[in-house]
This record gives C-alpha cells, structure tokens and sequence, in this order.
C-alpha cells in the first residue's frame, strides 16, 4: 500500500512539528477530519456555526480539495501541510498542530474499513478506500475508541426536542463520473436515487451499494421517486422516463409534449396517481402514473421553469421560473389558484412545500430563499402594469449572496435546507420566527445541485459536483 511521508507544522512557536505517514489513497477529508477529532479541534465557533477544516501545502495558498484523495492532487513526500479552520468569511486565523496530550500515548480507532494510529511525533493514516468525507466539518463526535453513531429513532433530536447542530459527513458516494443534477431520497428510507452528467441514473443504498444502474440518452437532470419506493420517474433532455426500481424495467417513456430540457420533477405524496414535472420549453405538465400519459399542461410561464413541487394536498402545485415568478395551481385542471408571487426580478432555481401545511420555501439566484407563510392563499392582492400579482411579503432568508440552488424541508417541516452555488448548505429553523442553525461547506466552489432528508430526518443528503454525501445531523 502506498505511503506518504508529510510533515504537519505548526503555527506558534510553543506547538511541534509533525509527521503524517499517509495512505496515498485516503481521501484527504478523511485525513483531515481524523486529525481534527485527535487533536481535539473545536466543533463550533460561539454562535454554534461548524468550523470546517482543511490541509494546505506550504506556501501555496489554496486549500487541498477535501473530497480529493491524496494520491490524486500529486503531493510528494516530505510536503509541508498545515491544518487550518476555514469560516465562510475566510478570515479565520489557522490553526496549528497542537501537541498531543501524552508523550506516550498510542490510540487507535477502527470502523469498517478505516482506521489510523497516533504516537507522540507520527500520525499513520491507513486503509481507507471507497468512502470519503466530501467537505470537512468539525466532529461534535468527540468519544474516544468508538465509532461515531447515527442518532436512533429515540433520541431526543428525531423526537423534535433538539435542534440540529452539527453535520458530521458519514459518507461520500463517487459513483459518477460527472456533475450530479438531481437527487433523491425514497419515502421508505432504504434506497437513493441519483442522475448525472454522465447519462447515467443510480439507485443505491445508503452504505454506497449500487442496486440499479440505469443508462439514459442524455444527462439526467431531474428524477422524482413514487410515494410506494417502488418507481422513479427521470428527465433527461425533454423526455420523461417511468422505471421500476426493483427490476430497472422502463414502464414509460415520453419525448412530448416537452420540448426542452426537462429541469423538475416531482410526483405527489398524497397518492400514487400523479406526477409532475417543469421544463425550459416554459411548461409544467401533471402525469398520469396509471397509464403514464400526460394529464394537464400549465403554459402560463413565459420563461423558462427550474422547479416544480406539490402542496401537502396532493392537489395544487407551485412552479417558479427564470422570471422570478412563482405560480401555484389546480392540478386537475390547471387554473392558478391565486395571483402569481413575484418578490424581484431575480431567476428562481428551486421550490418545496413544507410537507406539514401551506409554507412554501423558494430559492433566488440573488442568494435569498423566500419563505411564503401560506403559499395557497393570496390575502393581498394588486396588479403589475395590469397583471395580477399578490402582494403577501415573504420571510427572506439569507446568509450569502451565492444563488440558492436547491431547498429541501425535514419530514416533520420543522427545519428547512438550502444549498448555494458556493458549496455551501444552511439549516433554519422555521418554528415562530424563522432563523439560521448552522451552516457548513459541502464542497467549496462548487453548487449544490441536491438536497434530500432522509424518512427519519436526522441525515441530509446532498449533491454537489460529481459527490454526494450523506451528513449525520446532530443537536
């Protein structure tokens, strides 16, 4: 097994040099978050926001990508590294490789296909393959010798006691070869699906085990899962797509009435009858998912839409679009069922219902996600140049002016997800007055394509270049 040699310094002349005996394979988020739960790194900053951390090579100052792998970035042996805490505002000073605590102290810590050994002056990471960190975010986890544990169905966080805190990364699934688009989590938990770039559509299960591998003509842009776990429905170009998950059977696939890129996919969680989706051509259209034939077509966008979701009715869907607007209507019939919301001119990337009631979370390319308190209901209406518009504000949330490009609410519509083109996820808490929990970087510089809770609510998924990594939420 290949071996590095690198050499940690440190930053304040009490502290020590290091030396990292390094499998050239590990990815380097792996490295770097096992050094961070050693060393004993703070977990948060005092407004409980995660410190995520990094390696850098000295005297460059570019970070090493995270969900990189050593032998992959050519680093030689003998590199000089230092590991640093990164803050959204990069202003953070680094931090130093402090000394271990006891001159004679040997630890070591093994999970699955992991494990590394620390001494007083040699770190020695080894045999780490297939599974990675992604981005780094400090570990609350800070039990020695054990295996950090997902939070079981009765702990106070699942409950709803407890407000998330922190995002440890449990795993990072490469099984693409290019950008992933879409994402998604089944209602029963078991399985998740993804598309890509690469023309390719993966259901695996949550240790990283693919289950089906599904081809399609073009990228995947967009896929939606049936409420009974047993079907997906994809976009690639204009066509849509029906599959059976277990036997990866194509039960339908239609190339009309889109024209363009399929960008949304939805399908309702009230029955098993309809699906939706949203497209470039300015079109939403309801599915039939009984004889997979198209059943309504909403064409009252003017440019092109990027998000599609259904109410918690089953009944009413919203579609947001370049334009920055925002409509919701009947799916039967396709009749809006109040006045458009528009809230700038700025193009909406992303839309969801709160699955317990009428809220309605929207994302901006100016870096707000609008939070629409009832988004079935207009109570004050106006016009715009003669067009109905309502005029009901929103909640504006924003911690960065990076475009949010997707937003995702937890099963029991308690918290709320976005992810920015920047790499970075935050957590709100929307009870009373909505506010940020925390934020934390996926994978810095690049957007986040996905975001998906899963059935349990205490991990998130998310999609951010060619990656997606499961973080365990913890309070």
């Amino acid at each position: 097994m290949p071996t590095l040699q690198l050499i940690l310094e440190p930053r304040r002349g009490t502290e020590r040099r290091r030396k990292l005996e390094v499998d050239a394979t590990m990815l380097i988020g792996d490295c770097v978050a096992r050094l961070v739960d050693e060393l004993g790194y703070p977990a948060t900053e005092s407004c409980a926001t995660p410190i995520s951390y990094h390696l850098r090579v000295l005297p460059q100052r570019q970070p090493l990508p995270n969900a990189r792998r050593f032998s992959e970035v050519g680093i030689a042996s003998e590199t000089h590294v230092v590991l640093e805490a990164e803050a959204a505002s990069y202003t953070t000073q680094p931090i130093a490789a402090a000394t271990l605590r006891s001159a004679q102290r040997v630890h070591s810590w093994r999970g699955g296909r992991r494990s590394f050994l620390i001494t007083a002056s040699v770190v020695t990471f080894c045999a780490v393959t297939g599974l990675g960190t992604g981005a780094v975010v400090a570990l609350a986890q800070r039990r020695r010798n054990t295996r950090p544990q997902l939070a079981p169905a009765s702990s106070p966080f699942v409950r709803g006691t407890l407000a998330p805190r922190v995002a440890v990364a449990r795993l990072t699934f490469t099984g693409h070869k290019r950008t992933v688009r879409a994402l998604g989590w089944s209602p029963n938990g078991q399985l998740l699906a993804t598309g890509a770039d690469d023309a390719q559509l993966l259901v695996w299960r949550a240790d990283g085990t693919v289950q089906q591998q599904l081809a399609h003509p073009a990228p995947v842009t967009a896929l939606a899962w049936s409420p009974e776990s047993e079907r997906i429905i994809t976009g690639a170009v204009n066509q849509v797509t029906f599959l059976s998950v277990r036997t990866g059977t194509i039960l339908a696939s239609r190339a009309q009435p889109h024209t363009a890129t399929v960008t949304a996919l939805a399908w309702t969680g009230h029955n098993q009858l309809q699906a939706a989706s949203g497209a470039l051509d300015h079109r939403a259209i309801t599915w039939r998912t009984t004889d997979y034939t198209p059943q309504t077509i909403f064409t009252r966008h003017t440019t092109p839409i990027e998000g599609v979701c259904w109410a918690a009715d089953g009944q009413v869907i919203a579609s947001c679009s370049h334009g920055g607007v925002v409509r919701v209507w009947d799916a039967e019939n396709g009749q809006e069922t109040h006045a458009l919301f528009q809230n700038g001119q700025e193009p909406l990337r992303a839309l969801a219902f709160t699955p317990t009631g009428a809220a309605l979370a929207v994302g901006s390319d100016d870096g707000v996600t609008r939070l629409w308190e009832d988004g079935l209901q207009c109570k004050a209406m106006g016009t715009d140049n003669g067009i109905p518009v309502c005029r009901d504000a929103p909640v504006r949330l924003r911690v960065a002016s990076s475009p949010i490009r997707a937003v995702a609410w937890s099963p029991d519509g308690r918290y709320l997800a976005s992810g920015n083109n920047n790499g970075v996820c935050t957590l709100w808490s929307v009870l009373q007055t909505p506010q940020p929990l925390f934020s934390f970087t996926v994978a810095p510089g690049q957007a986040i394509h996905g975001l998906c809770w899963s059935s349990t609510g205490d991990q998130l998924a998310t999609a951010a270049g060619s990656a997606v990594t499961i973080w365990s939420l913890r309070p």
